[in-house]
């Protein structure tokens, strides 16, 4: 996906060998293609190609998060609202959840407080702030609630069986089956079905990030928070437990995020008021942030604190 954004903004195979992308090239399927032409070429159709092998057609939706009137509890970076990406689960994987779980498709894993669809079966949802104005994307958070209540649940599946029977149609096979039969269900579907689609959840959720800020919103200029500047624009703190820190390090260099001083415009602001503010403690020098730009070198327009 990434070589095809870069392809089609004009970048040659060459441009990309010298660059941050460079690992790119060196995917035993690209690797493949380019001994196969003989020269260090690529083509838009060749990338193209790849798609239509083994792929896994997510279902996205959009929600929202946030509150225009304080935003210290809710961790954002600026006041307002973030656009929330949902990525739910495709078919595939719908078919056996009512299958072993529940034949109405009802959502039993996300937490209602949390931006989840309520329409689909959301495996993930990413919180973007998005400033159409200047070009920028930054994603805020990457979550996902179901994986760890199914993990919760398949360690005791049972305690899932009342409420399972008790919201299953009056006709369905669900209404009846015994306790036994509900902790197999949950075990195997945990354990079988859920792999299938969740073992790089975090790698789809950024992925489809980047597809929605490319071909939704037209933007090719995405940030995600390094850790510690993250966690003091946001407020987040110790007390209330910190996000996983391989969000914030490992994860945005598999997608060729650099990790840079520069600082997106939609967070000059806030970094402003932190620094003019009496807390030492909370004061940021130095930000750092992860930054993806799909663009050309020379048509890029950086900004730096």
């Amino acid at each position: 996906m990434l070589l095809e954004y870069l392809l089609e903004a004009g970048w040659t195979a060459p441009d990309i060998r010298r660059s941050n992308f460079a690992r790119l090239l060196e995917k035993r399927q690209i690797r493949k293609m380019i001994a196969a032409k003989g020269q260090l070429r690529i083509e838009e159709s060749d990338v193209l190609n790849l798609y239509q092998k083994d792929f896994i057609a997510w279902r996205l939706t959009l929600g929202s998060w946030g509150n225009p009137r304080d935003n210290r509890y809710i961790q954002i970076t600026r006041r307002g609202f973030n656009l929330v990406l949902q990525v739910n689960f495709p078919e595939q994987h719908n078919r056996q959840y009512r299958h072993y779980i529940n034949g109405d498709n009802r959502d039993f894993f996300n937490y209602s407080g949390h931006p989840a669809s309520n329409r689909e079966l959301t495996m993930a949802w990413v919180r973007l702030d998005v400033d159409m104005s200047n070009g920028e994307v930054l994603i805020e958070e990457i979550q996902s609630d179901w994986i760890r209540s199914v993990a919760r649940h398949a360690e005791y599946p049972c305690n899932l069986h009342r409420r399972l029977v008790s919201n299953a149609a009056p006709d369905s096979l669900h209404a009846n089956r015994s306790r036994a039969q509900t902790c197999k269900d949950v075990r195997h579907y945990a354990n079988t079905v859920m792999p299938e689609f969740t073992s790089h959840w975090q790698e789809t959720a950024i992925a489809a990030a980047v597809f929605f800020s490319v071909r939704e919103l037209g933007i090719r200029e995405i940030f995600i928070h390094d850790f510690e500047t993250g966690n003091r624009l946001k407020h987040i703190s110790q007390q209330y437990g910190l996000p996983p820190r391989s969000t914030y390090t490992t994860l945005p260099k598999k997608f060729c995020f650099q990790n840079t001083s520069q600082v997106p415009k939609l967070a000059l602001e806030p970094l402003e008021k932190i620094n003019k503010g009496k807390k030492l403690t909370q004061k940021l020098r130095d930000p750092r942030f992860w930054h993806l730009s799909l663009d050309r070198p020379d048509n890029r327009k950086h900004n730096h604190l």
